[in-house]
């Protein structure tokens, strides 16, 4: 055998500097069209068949003033190679690897996110193809990584775009050869994988937010990825916000006190680069979005609806359920002209979503998926939402169906005062419900919303001389003869409000519910029947 074979074998056998000589020299050899590297120290013991090299550097690619990927290596050990395993049948067997703390540094060019940064990303890299013509096979009883860590770095900034620390990663029962290449699209099998992670970072691309995890433990024999917290940190106060963006944008500031997530296939992820998953459990979140209407909407701004965004991501994901329990989640807008911002929250919230299967060669295989979620708005009334997505649907349609049980409309004031100008004097739900159909462009759909003694005050905008007699006025000609005060009214029938709206592209799907069922619920309250039908 050539290369491999005989850099192994003089692992073996090197036990005076003349061979540790030939084997620093097949390693640079080897290594010296791809890489910049050094190392303080190699060690060969014949005894206990064992490599070690100290203070190992490397930059890729060779010769380059910026390295797109280096790092260095405190102590890196191979022990246990099995001489006889090889000689007989060309079969390299080593009883484990170390890497000591290692630390890893790559530049990522993020003005052109299209562009790969190496060559190796430009088509699907085959591991046995390293190994393929110099062996038979290759099996590591243990692989260990001690006190990892690695930096993602924007070149152009020297800003960490991305980080993890204290990582240890543990990798039992590794083999290679070329029925289990065939099997593994030229990777590898594995017995177990652990990995015991401390915090980590990740800027978004927004430059506006980041992710930041606690402790992250991983167990591929248990399939369970537990996170002790994942937050969003706005990098900015809902002052400094305008200052550096000057289009609209939700600023965002969430935490969750964990996350678990059970029947994770680390293979399918690994090799495949399929997400299959049977339960991610969120607990304990506390969501807080804002967006200010004073500035314009970003030109050319397209969200596409979840379910689309799914199908169009290109690799299969499979999650059997997906659980969220939330503290407290609270939206607040700031209209235009308002000094204030208006807001509204939901208490005790649960969300579970089944069924979310797709298939980036057929678009789906399982056609729907279905998501409930429950909580109290302002802490008082309970809200229950079912949503049905058609995910083999092009054009993302999907079903939204609601139900709001008895509340005091002037608990709406916190949102209706800042944001319309206007407050609820008097009122009194009896039941709010929905039943929707929407897909990308439009919602279709009724709204029965039935309530008593409706009454609402119109608030001041700009200062004016005689502005608090006109807002009597205003307020009067509008609780007698423009809004019903009750529905139903008297021995009529109950009104029920048509649902139809257009999508604004630009925002999100909870804007789209919102906003839908906010053109059926207001004719039920005006006096313009044109948009209401009998029940």
């Amino acid at each position: 055998m050539v290369g491999l074979l005989v850099f192994l074998a003089i692992i073996v056998f090197a036990i005076n500097p003349i061979l540790k000589n030939l084997l620093a020299n097949v390693v640079k050899s080897r290594l010296a069209g791809n890489f910049d590297y050094s190392y303080l120290d190699l060690k060969v013991d014949l005894l206990s068949r064992s490599v070690s090299v100290k203070n190992v550097t490397w930059g890729f690619p060779k010769g380059d003033e910026n390295y797109v990927e280096s790092g260095r290596i405190e102590s890196f050990e191979v022990r246990g190679i099995s001489l006889l395993s090889l000689w007989k049948k060309g079969e390299l067997r080593i009883s484990s690897i170390n890497f000591n703390t290692p630390e890893l540094v790559t530049l990522i060019d993020t003005s052109n996110v299209d562009t790969p940064t190496s060559d190796f990303e430009q088509e699907s890299f085959n591991f046995y193809a390293l190994l393929q013509g110099n062996l038979n096979s290759l099996k590591i009883d243990n692989i260990q990584v001690n006190n990892g860590s690695a930096r993602w770095i924007d070149p152009v900034t020297t800003n960490t775009l991305r980080f993890v620390s204290k990582a240890n990663l543990q990798i039992n029962a590794f083999e290679l050869d070329s029925t289990i290449a065939a099997a593994n699209n030229g990777w590898f099998r594995l017995g177990d994988v652990m990995l015991d992670a401390g915090s980590s970072e990740v800027y978004l691309p927004d430059s506006l937010h980041k992710i930041k995890c606690g402790p992250i433990k991983l167990s591929r024999s248990q399939a369970v990825l537990y996170m002790d917290s994942l937050c969003i940190v706005p990098l900015y106060s809902i002052a400094e916000m305008q200052a550096v963006h000057t289009h609209q944008v939700d600023r965002i500031d969430m935490k969750t006190d964990r996350i678990v997530v059970t029947g994770i296939d680390i293979d399918k992820m690994m090799l495949l680069g399929s997400l299959q998953i049977q339960c991610i459990d969120v607990k304990g979140v506390m969501l807080d979005a804002f967006r200010n209407k004073n500035l314009p909407i970003p030109p050319g701004q397209f969200v596409k609806l979840p379910q689309l965004w799914l199908r169009d991501a290109g690799f299969n994901i499979q999650i059997d359920t997906l659980k969220l329990v939330g503290k407290k989640i609270k939206y607040e807008e700031l209209a235009k002209g308002s000094a204030n911002a208006g807001h509204v929250f939901f208490d005790n919230v649960e969300m579970e979503i089944r069924g979310i299967n797709i298939d980036s060669s057929q678009k789906t295989d399982s056609r729907f998926a279905m998501m409930n979620a429950s909580g109290l708005i302002m802490g008082r009334s309970k809200i229950s939402i079912e949503v049905k997505f058609d995910m083999s649907d092009a054009n993302g349609r999907h079903w939204v169906k609601g139900h709001m049980g008895a509340f005091d409309l002037r608990i709406l004031n916190q949102l209706f005062e800042p944001l319309a100008h206007v407050s609820v004097r008097s009122g009194k739900t009896q039941k709010l419900s929905f039943n929707m159909v929407l897909n990308d462009n439009e919602s279709s759909g009724e709204i029965l919303f039935l309530y008593d003694d409706l009454k609402m005050d119109k608030l001041k905008e700009d200062a004016g001389p005689n502005e608090d007699r006109e807002l009597e006025l205003i307020s009067f000609i509008a609780n007698t003869f423009v809004i019903k005060k009750s529905n139903p009214s008297g021995n009529k029938e109950a009104r029920i409000g048509k649902v139809h709206f257009k999508r604004h592209k630009g925002r999100s799907i909870f804007n789209f519910w919102w906003k839908s069922v906010f053109t059926g619920i207001k004719p039920t309250v005006m006096s313009n029947e044109g948009n209401l039908r009998k029940r």
